[in-house]
């Protein structure tokens, strides 16, 4: 796209766009909602969806992450080893596109039962600089049993929802290798607890508890508090914690942004950074550059393809390419910039700035050189 130079480009827009509607402040958020399958997972995460877009109006629309909104049946995608394998890969890849500091909350409504998953993730979450808590959905299992045996019978007469329940063998599977998030760990925490129900079920003819749309006679009588609380969290208004289950612990507090390491800043005087701190300072700096440029191609739809240009703020280089590079593209870019430069930095308090400018012109160079 080609701008035209009476209107040079806004700082963090592309071409000349006017500047975003997202508050300032706003950080990005990757919920996980896990339990047991047919626990009510997908209810409890599009009641955190709509709650989050009541809280923050102005921010990007939550985006919710599911088997579901990958096309994957749930019974196809947890067959076996392989397929689940597949299954939780992209969820993942899809999670990493889509998780950006300042981009939208990203939910993932799935059962997230494998603490090395929910690990990676929470990886996630800290590479982007996004905040991070868990949801667990705590129904016991013997209701998820029942509620996905009606999911089950009602899908029968449905040749095209399949999507509705699990086999009874895949079931008993997920439920037998699932592992409770512990707010002790980081990765799970903040965690808040949707709690299992109280005894206000009501009864059919056959005495079989009443089901009303999954698991509609599913009472927590803290439940309005906890998601309360998680709401609070997720959009950085409240401090983390909730649900009794450990939520203030190391590693997760509901305001706290993760981050790829934590640099210390130099002390008054300081004219030195540390290897590590200056390992850290140059990521963040490439890192912001990338930002910038995904979150203009996002604001822009990334339609056009053609001519582009970035501005980057003061004391920066705009950025013109043929074309806008892709994310992988920008990542490839990353990877080889910093083994390049590594080690030829002078140990500055200046070092981010240094290498803001050295990327942007290696992004310019290697676009360029890529068209050759």
């Amino acid at each position: 796209m080609q701008v035209p130079k009476s209107s040079p480009p806004l700082d963090g827009t592309r071409g000349a766009m006017g500047a975003s509607s997202r508050p300032r402040d706003h950080t990005s958020c990757l919920v996980l909602v896990c339990g047991h399958p047919a626990s009510g997972k997908s209810r409890a995460a599009a009641d955190i969806a709509s709650r989050v877009a009541a809280a923050v109006p102005d921010a990007p629309a939550p985006v919710v992450v599911s088997e579901d909104s990958l096309h994957i049946a749930r019974n196809a995608g947890y067959a076996h080893g392989h397929a689940e394998k597949n299954t939780r890969a992209s969820l993942k890849s899809t999670v990493d596109r889509l998780l950006r500091k300042d981009g939208p909350i990203v939910i993932v409504d799935s059962g997230c039962g494998i603490k090395g998953f929910r690990y990676e993730l929470w990886c996630i979450a800290r590479a982007a600089g996004a905040r991070h808590c868990v949801v667990h959905v705590d129904a016991p299992i013997d209701d998820a049993r029942r509620w996905n045996a009606s999911r089950r019978r009602s899908d029968d007469d449905d040749d095209e929802k399949e999507w509705g329940g699990y086999d009874a063998r895949i079931f008993e599977d997920l439920v037998v290798r699932f592992e409770r998030p512990d707010g002790k760990n980081r990765w799970d925490a903040p965690l808040f607890t949707l709690r299992p129900p109280t005894a206000t079920t009501t009864t059919t003819t056959n005495s079989t508890p009443a089901l009303d749309d999954e698991c509609g006679e599913y009472k927590d009588a803290t439940r309005e508090e906890t998601l309360t609380a998680a709401v609070a969290a997720i959009t950085g208004r409240g401090i983390g914690g909730g649900g009794g289950d450990g939520g203030g612990a190391s590693g997760g507090g509901g305001n706290k942004v993760l981050a790829p390491c934590q640099a210390t800043q130099p002390g008054l005087g300081a004219s030195a950074l540390s290897d590590t701190n200056l390992r850290a300072e140059m990521d963040l700096g490439v890192q912001e550059v990338i930002d910038v440029i995904v979150r203009a191609e996002a604001e822009s739809g990334g339609g056009g393809g053609g001519r582009a240009e970035y501005a980057f703020g003061e004391g920066l280089p705009a950025l013109r390419v043929a074309a806008p590079p892709s994310l992988q593209q920008l990542r490839r870019m990353k990877r080889t910039f910093l083994k390049m430069v590594g080690g030829g930095l002078a140990r500055t308090t200046v070092a981010r700035l240094v290498v803001k400018k050295m990327f942007i012109e290696y992004v310019a160079q290697s676009a360029e050189g890529s068209r050759d």
